[in-house]
């Protein structure tokens, strides 16, 4: 867990819900989030792309996948989230991104095997790029609230 996180981690009570406040404010620790996300995880779409900014010129494995909105909203949002172990030290978050696709990874190659054949990538690559420090787990942004005035996803 991240203690260190809650006393900055402001949630403007104008924007967000009194109750969702309280659970993003919660603690819990990380690994129960990814345990939840890993059993939530069902229907992943992979494809290879080419990188148009973060892999410019490189093709890389991207994975699609839903799971609750309160399990997306506390691993994203949440003061000891996702985004709240960057917020607290850069080299804890690339470590925690690690865990989590650890914890993804046999999924995800399921997925891509599926699609193996007809790939960009073979399996070996797309296994290899989800062990390298650049590999990240982010949200779907083209799907994303991010732009709107109202944080309350949930």
């Amino acid at each position: 867990m991240v203690a260190s996180t809650l006393q900055d981690w402001n949630l403007n009570p104008t924007r967000v819900r009194n109750d969702r406040r309280r659970y993003l404010a919660t603690p819990i620790p990380f690994d129960s989030v990814i345990e939840a996300i890993v059993k939530e995880t069902q229907t992943i779409k992979y494809c290879a792309n080419r990188g148009d900014l973060e892999a410019k010129g490189h093709t890389r494995p991207e994975f699609l996948f839903s799971i609750t909105a309160q399990t997306y909203d506390v691993f994203f949002n949440s003061a000891f989230g996702y985004r709240a172990q960057f917020y607290t030290d850069h080299r804890v978050g690339i470590e925690r991104n690690s865990i989590v696709l650890k914890a993804l990874q046999p999924l995800l190659l399921s997925a891509a095997e599926v699609n193996a054949s007809r790939g960009a990538l073979t399996l070996d690559q797309v296994n290899k790029s989800l062990e390298l420090p650049s590999a990240k787990i982010w949200i779907n942004e083209d799907a994303s609230n991010l732009e709107q005035t109202s944080v309350d996803a949930v």
